[in-house]
């Protein structure tokens, strides 16, 4: 398949359009979309978290033609080419960016976290912050175990360690999720027994402690990796055979 049929899969997926949307609502920047683009025939494509020279090498190794990454390989405006993209260019290698298209989306980065965290059914994950139909940021589902059960089955099922903050034996009925930095002041005010996000700032856990409100804290890589991984997989089952396609995904524990 060519590069620009590929984005299509995906913008069906998680459509595009995604991204700036939400980040016209937040306040944010975003680059989603082709970042290095090629006319090759692809058969071989790499899932990863960053654009970084060991994705680029084991994209290499697996003779793949294109990198499709989570955070943006060019996030802000840049003068020259060099580094990573220069490398990924020169190997003919075309890379697609999905950031908030996959974070809000329906069965995206977000969702993953919360199935990581609690494994809920899926009519009962609440989107707190919705976009549009069956998309947003933000997941709120049943959990039904103390505080400390739930850091060790996250520790466990998400292959990371976590921070603990509030009362470990206390029962956690609700928990929210947010992928990412996503905890905020605000989203404290979503009502739950527990907040579970990653780089969550100094005085956003002084608030949440000053407010009895327990927290858990997970590596920023550990919160994405785990979704990306996820719709890996729901590419490689749908898209392998159907267009001859092999999926492969590029862990670079080297962040977890």
């Amino acid at each position: 398949m060519k590069l620009k049929e590929i984005y299509e899969l995906i913008d069906r997926f998680a459509p595009f359009e995604l991204s700036p949307t939400y980040a016209k609502s937040c306040g944010f920047e975003d680059n989603s979309g082709i970042i290095i683009n090629t006319d090759q025939d692809i058969t071989n494509v790499i899932f990863t978290l960053d654009l970084t020279e060991k994705a680029v090498e084991y994209a290499q190794w697996m003779k793949a033609g294109l990198i499709i990454t989570h955070h943006p390989a060019i996030f802000y405006g840049i003068k020259k080419i060099d580094g990573v993209l220069l490398k990924a260019a020169s190997a003919g290698i075309g890379v697609i960016s999905c950031h908030l298209n996959f974070d809000v989306a329906e069965k995206g980065v977000d969702y993953f976290m919360a199935k990581g965290v609690a494994n809920p059914d899926d009519k009962d994950i609440e989107i707190l912050d919705p976009l549009l139909t069956g998309t947003g940021y933000g997941r709120r589902y049943p959990v039904n175990s103390s505080l400390e059960e739930l850091a060790e089955n996250i520790e466990k099922e998400f292959d990371t360690k976590v921070n603990v903050y509030g009362d470990k034996t206390a029962y956690i009925k609700k928990a929210a999720s947010f992928c990412g930095a996503g905890l905020k002041i605000n989203t404290l005010d979503y009502p739950a027994d527990v907040y579970i996000s990653a780089d969550i700032p100094h005085h956003v856990l002084v608030e949440a402690v000053k407010q009895g409100k327990r927290v858990i804290s997970m590596t920023h890589f550990a919160s994405e990796n785990y979704g990306m991984r996820n719709i890996c997989k729901h590419f490689s089952n749908i898209y392998r055979l159907k267009n001859k396609l092999d999926f492969s995904f590029f862990d670079d524990d080297r962040f977890i």
